[in-house]
């Protein structure tokens, strides 16, 4: 998958969060895809070990759910 450029909010409104993850304004978005059903003010990112690997993944994180990229794999 190839980055995305695109226009989502206000410039002075903006955070980057780790990898690929940004945030702007009350979104987050992932290599420019949108997160859905994600809190934003409680979304981080974890920096996770790859097994049998010397790369390491970002993951996001909410109160509610894990992500990785843009897909959702565990719900608390």
């Amino acid at each position: 998958m190839s980055p995305k450029l695109f226009i989502a909010g206000d410039k002075n409104d903006h955070k980057l969060l780790g990898g690929p993850y940004l945030r702007i304004g009350k979104e987050i978005f992932w290599h420019g895809q949108k997160l859905e059903n994600v809190d934003y003010k409680s979304f981080k990112t974890i920096l996770v070990g790859k097994n049998k690997s010397e790369w390491d993944v970002t993951m996001g994180k909410d109160n509610e759910i894990f992500f990785k990229g843009n897909r959702i794999i565990k719900n608390n």
